[in-house]
């Protein structure tokens, strides 16, 4: 079974959604700027690391050579 696109996923709403959530707790003072970093980097690579682990699995789909069917001459 072939593979969503990455903006197709679940994941990346949620890793948006996190990183979101954690600007806003930033900007507003509820959470320290470095621990912001942290977590933002922690979403992204985790992201990146499910999108990986996702592609691993699928097999790589070679498309078939074109062929040409010859009708036989009319009798």
């Amino acid at each position: 079974m072939p593979y969503k696109p990455g903006y197709k996923t679940t994941e990346l709403l949620v890793t948006a959604l996190v990183i979101g959530g954690q600007l806003i707790a930033a900007l507003t003072s509820n959470l320290k700027p470095e621990w912001a970093a942290f977590g933002t980097s922690a979403a992204a690579g985790l992201y990146a690391l499910s999108r990986g682990l996702t592609k691993l699995g699928t097999p790589t789909i070679i498309p078939a050579a074109p062929t040409t069917v010859q009708t036989p001459p009319a009798a």
